[in-house]
This record gives structure tokens, C-alpha cells and sequence, in this order.
């Protein structure tokens, strides 16, 4: 069984940690040295063709800057969540217009089901408030129902279908204000 502690971390903020009788999740944001293991964390999730438009990390300005040089651009922020050091999920969360962030999450499969996506989200989304933004965006796969259960769970409705050039499926548009 894993339960919800209240820790802080290093600047004195709350952050929400998991724990079992085996081990403890702690939330933290990204560093540069990190860069290639978040890589290796992304390319697994995207290789299960499932949840990703790619079969690997595919770099975009946003994600290299958010990883090469995380204190430099404080308009991004990637969290992790780490098990005894060890990468297993992600949330980023990159500006999309002036007043909103859009999100993306990503947990490895054996993690999945135990509340850390819920854990990341919550640490995200009082990221963004605490920058100003109005609101939040995300879109996945209409079959993802995971991703979509657990954005609806914190305040995200639907707000729209599409298919992205590329995709062989369409994806929805979610939203939640701030």
C-alpha cells in the first residue's frame, strides 16, 4: 500500500512524497546533468507506442531548452519522479502563450496505477499558478483513458477533439483554468 507524506524540499516548499514499505518517491525539479537519463525515460514510454505520437524522444526548442539549461529558462519547468535516484515519470510544463502553460506526463509502465501521475500533476499545476498563468492545456490520445481520467480527476475538462498531422488516431483537447 502506498501513502501520502508532506515533505519539503530544499527551498522549504511542500512537496508530496509516496511511500511504501520498499521505497520512496520524491518529486523534484529537473538539472541539466539529468538530461540524458530524462532521454532514457521518454524514449522507454514513447517506445510502447501507446501514449506518444513518437516512437522515441524527438527534441523541440522547448523540450532542449527545458533540459540543457533548466535554471537559465524559468518559463519551463520539467518535475521528476524519483525512486531511490531513479528516474520513473516525468511532467513538464512549457509556455504555450503568454498566460498558459501547456502539459505533458509521462510515468514508466511497472509505476503506473499508484498515484505518482496524481502527485506530479498536483506539483504542476501549483508550479504554473505560482508563475501567473491563467491556464493549463494538454492533449492525448482520445484511447489514453488514464491520462484523461487523471486530468479530469484534477480539474481539466475537455474542450475539443483533433487530429494532429501524422497521427493515426485523434486526440483531445484539455483545459483547466487557474
Amino acid at each position: 500500500m502506498i501513502t501520502t507524506a508532506r515533505v519539503t524540499d530544499g527551498w522549504g516548499r511542500s512537496l508530496e512524497h509516496l511511500t511504501d514499505n520498499t521505497c520512496q518517491l520524491a518529486i523534484r525539479r529537473s538539472v541539466a546533468e539529468d538530461a540524458p537519463r530524462i532521454v532514457e525515460v521518454v524514449d522507454t514510454v514513447c517506445a510502447e507506442r501507446l501514449f506518444m505520437r513518437t516512437n522515441r524522444y524527438v527534441p523541440t526548442p522547448a523540450w532542449e531548452r527545458a533540459l540543457r539549461a533548466p535554471d537559465e529558462h524559468l518559463d519551463h519547468v520539467i518535475l521528476l519522479a524519483m525512486i531511490s535516484e531513479r528516474i520513473v515519470g516525468w511532467c513538464q510544463v512549457y509556455p504555450a502563450s503568454d498566460d498558459t502553460g501547456d502539459v505533458g506526463i509521462g510515468i514508466l509502465k511497472p509505476y503506473r496505477e499508484h498515484g505518482i501521475g496524481t502527485v506530479l500533476m498536483t506539483q504542476a499545476i501549483a508550479w504554473a499558478g505560482a508563475q501567473g498563468l491563467a491556464r493549463l492545456t494538454a492533449d492525448c490520445f482520445v484511447t489514453n483513458a488514464r491520462s484523461i481520467h487523471l486530468f479530469q480527476k484534477l480539474g481539466f475538462a475537455i474542450v475539443g477533439r483533433c487530429r494532429f498531422a501524422g497521427d493515426t488516431q485523434d486526440s483531445a483537447l484539455l483545459e483547466r483554468r487557474l
